[in-house]
């Protein structure tokens, strides 16, 4: 399958963060869930939910309540 991206097209690196609003400081109030989910291009996000693809056709759930794990989306056309 050939990719819907060029070869130039950037790769964005995202980081989910949490709010904490019991922080006692402010530079503790925000931490990171989810780090190194390279992606060329986020679809959606919400609540704990954030889809993304690749560059490739792929699209990937992500939930990240559960960063460590991704649900990859497929048509039934891409599977046989």
């Amino acid at each position: 399958m050939a990719s819907t991206y060029g070869d130039t097209d950037p790769v964005y690196r995202l980081e989910v963060m949490s709010l904490d609003p019991t922080a006692q400081d402010p530079r503790h109030g925000f931490n990171t869930v989810k780090l190194k989910m390279e992606v060329k291009k986020t679809h959606a996000f919400s609540g704990s939910l954030l889809l993304t693809s690749d560059g490739t056709g792929r699209l990937h759930l992500w939930d990240v309540r559960n960063p460590q794990s991704k649900v990859e989306l497929r048509s039934s056309e891409q599977v046989r």
